[in-house]
């Protein structure tokens, strides 16, 4: 029997702090039974200090997301995708390999066959930390130590001890009392500095340096010095669980003979993208857009967002629009739309097309050349979403002032629209195509089905049972009920709806109860007694009971608006008869 093969497709580098995913695909050359598959990705930090029996270590791992993607099934000869949603937390560390230490980051997918041996693949990730959104100047003057005016000295300035990789570092330089009748070598250093953690100790340790040498000239002595240097791509600064990795500059000239100096700068070194971060726009600049929106506030009903940003906004038909102004330094000025809209469920993601798009998912085609070209379009399925595109494409194609689609999603679309110049007159232009292009999504929601047969207004009536909102391209439903937050969704094996789960919860009183029975009905009795009456009185079709965290979810394979009902007040019971809390199923 031919074993499967495995393919991940991992993006560039994963942004701390933002979401993306990470592709799969399980190619079967025959039909074959899975236990499950399964998509990790971990990290792996640590450090490594001296050799032999002097040798010193520290290594942890940690499971950044796990995902069982696939339950036990006999699946079909063919290509099977699967997609891992990743978001890297706040305070993951940047991945290097920076002796003495390293973050690593991969991804695997685990194929679990019966009675043969698995299948594992792995891929290398890199995490990313992106830098501030604008890099605020912070200057010094750095002074080498004596302690007589008279001993030999020097003096570094620089413009800003925030860097970034990989860009150039600009300063001056200054010695004092050196001889200088001929020309003197002055060595600048960029230096990782490492405070390593492990079980009972704390060490420093230096990494690799770059070294650099800056001239000065004869007769230079006591004279500022320009210089301008390329930084290597290095790690941003950062700390993490095993190490803290910070950054200096370190000038020195001299020998112990002829007089030798030399003095250290704390620097902090952030992502190489920096450059690219929007900066503040002139003062002057700020003055002249805000007076242009002013003039067209109170047109059709747009109003001043009255913040810092020149920008307007309108809310209408349960839409919200906003047109906002960015100045990106040497990138130009924008106009920024977005429209925000309910949610659509249909797992929407547009963005502009690339070779590697393309190559690693499916592309939805909506029919017009010029659109297919340049756009990728993903959604859970094709047949659900080309209604809806199809209704809103042609309109954006036909509007000239909204600009690129800059993303497009299951919530909002976004617009950017690059400017040499703006009037009102251009500006009120701009408005009534981004009112247009919510026209048009407003119309277009009608034309979104459900993704399976069912009762809509039974769907609907559920929805206002639980005072919230029901999403028909998905089937969810998030109201309250009893004071309790209330999701009611369907689960999907890619794009086929697999079950339906109901969740109800959180309950700070229940934050410590801990159950999980696969088939609550069966499993009764290992439930609390409060509880186990009402599991066994259960569907055989209610499953996958969970209490965790103060919520509590179960799911069951019938997927109707009754059935969903019925196991939201079956769980609202549940946490009634666990909890103290008094309420309507007490």
């Amino acid at each position: 029997m031919a074993r499967p093969k495995v393919w991940i497709g991992v993006p560039d580098a994963l942004w701390v702090g933002r979401k993306d995913s990470i592709l799969a695909e399980v190619v079967l050359e025959e039909e074959t039974r899975v236990e499950f598959i399964e998509m990790t990705v971990r990290r792996k930090e640590g450090w490594v200090v001296g050799y032999g029996k002097s040798r010193k270590t520290e290594e942890r791992t940690t499971i950044v997301t796990a995902e069982r993607v696939q339950e036990a099934e006999v699946l079909p000869a063919g290509t099977h995708r699967y997609r891992l949603r990743v978001e890297l937390p706040p305070g993951t560390p940047p991945t290097h390999e920076l002796d003495p230490a390293y973050v690593k980051l991969w991804a695997q997918v685990h194929v679990s066959l019966p009675w043969r041996f698995d299948v594992r693949e792995k891929a290398s990730l890199v995490a990313r930390v992106p830098p501030p959104e604008a890099l605020e100047p912070r200057p010094t003057i750095v002074r080498s130590h004596t302690d007589r005016p008279d001993q030999p000295r020097m003096e570094l300035g620089l413009p800003s001890t925030v860097l970034a990789s990989g860009h150039q570092l600009a300063g001056t330089l200054a010695v004092f009392h050196l001889d200088d009748r001929e020309e003197r070598e002055v060595l600048v250093t960029l230096a990782p500095l490492f405070t390593l953690h492990g079980h009972w100790r704390t060490l420093e340790e230096w990494g690799l340096k770059h070294t650099f040498s800056v001239t000065v000239r004869p007769g230079g002595a006591g004279k500022s010095i320009p210089f301008r240097l390329q930084l290597p791509e290095v790690p941003p600064s950062f700390a993490s669980e095993t190490q803290e990795l910070s950054w200096k500059i370190l000038a020195s000239s001299g020998s112990l003979f002829s007089g030798k100096v030399s003095l250290q700068a704390s620097v902090e070194i952030v992502d190489g993208s920096a450059a690219e971060a929007p900066v503040r726009p002139p003062d002057l600049a700020d003055e002249r857009i805000h007076a242009v929106f002013s003039a067209v506030v109170g047109t059709r009903g747009w109003r001043d967002a009255a913040g810092d940003v020149p920008t307007l906004i309108l809310e209408v038909d349960g839409l919200a629009l906003s047109v906002a102004y960015a100045y990106r330094g040497r990138e130009g000025t924008f106009l920024i739309s977005r429209v925000t809209y309910p949610r659509l469920g249909l797992g929407l993601s547009v963005a502009p097309s690339s070779p590697v798009r393309e190559a690693l998912s499916l592309d939805i085609e909506v029919g017009v050349k010029a659109w297919d070209r340049t756009h990728h379009v993903d959604a859970r399925s094709a047949e659900q979403t080309l209604p809806f595109l199809e209704e809103v494409v042609p309109d954006l194609m036909r509007a000239s002032n909204l600009g690129k689609i800059a993303s497009w999603g299951d919530e909002a679309i976004v617009f950017e629209q690059g400017l040499t110049s703006i009037d009102a007159k251009a500006l009120l232009i701009h408005l009534g195509e981004v009112e247009g292009a919510a026209g048009s999504i407003a119309r277009a929601r009608g034309k979104i089905v459900p993704p399976l047969a069912v009762d809509v207004a039974a769907w609907e009536e559920l929805a206002r049972w639980l005072d919230g909102t029901f999403t028909i391209g998905d089937l969810s439903v998030e109201g309250v009920l009893a004071h309790q937050p209330v999701a009611v969704g369907v689960e999907w094996d890619e794009a086929r709806p697999a079950r339906l789960r109901a969740r109800i919860g959180a309950a700070k009183a229940l934050h410590d109860v801990e159950l999980s029975l696969a088939t609550p009905a069966a499993e009764a009795s290992r439930a609390p007694p409060p509880i186990a009456p009402q599991l066994a009185r259960w569907p055989a079709d209610w499953i996958d009971l969970r209490l965790s965290g103060g919520e509590a979810s179960a799911a069951t394979t019938v997927i109707d608006a009754a059935q969903a009902r019925a196991l939201v007040e079956a769980l609202a019971g549940i946490m009634a008869a666990l909890g103290p809390a008094q309420g309507p199923y007490r």
